[in-house]
């Protein structure tokens, strides 16, 4: 297996300056069915997806915290719950047997998907014809 930046060479040499298999493979010093395979093949480049595992993902306290993040983007700055609020009432009132970092970390996590998911979110008004 070759480094990617000698893969992304041979692409290069393929696409833009449109060399054949052979003439690659001369300049690379390679075989040319690695060449062949580097310069048709797909781009590599693949995202890697993580599942967080935990309390926070695994049991119903993420769930608890997105609901009270929602309500809480609907409120005035001031009148929000602060991380260490949000903690406490977990604490309190649902058994969480966590820590504040646990805590902190999920909502770093989260805040930026929920922002996104309210700005994508829109209805589509249709107004039917009428007659003048």
């Amino acid at each position: 297996m070759l480094a990617m930046p000698k893969v992304d060479y041979i692409k290069h040499l393929r696409e833009e300056e449109d060399l054949s298999i052979n003439e690659i493979a001369r300049k690379t010093g390679c075989n040319w069915r690695t060449v062949k395979k580097y310069a048709d093949g797909e781009s590599f480049k693949e995202t890697l997806k993580f599942t967080k595992r935990g309390m926070m993902y695994e049991e119903r306290f993420g769930q608890i915290v997105d609901d009270w993040l929602e309500e809480d983007m609907k409120l005035k700055r001031k009148e929000r719950r602060t991380n260490k609020k949000i903690f406490e009432d977990l604490s309190n009132d649902h058994d969480f047997r966590g820590s504040y970092r646990t805590v902190c970390e999920y909502i770093q996590h989260r805040k930026p998907h929920l922002k996104a998911a309210k700005v994508e979110r829109h209805e589509r008004l249709e107004h039917p014809p009428g007659e003048a």
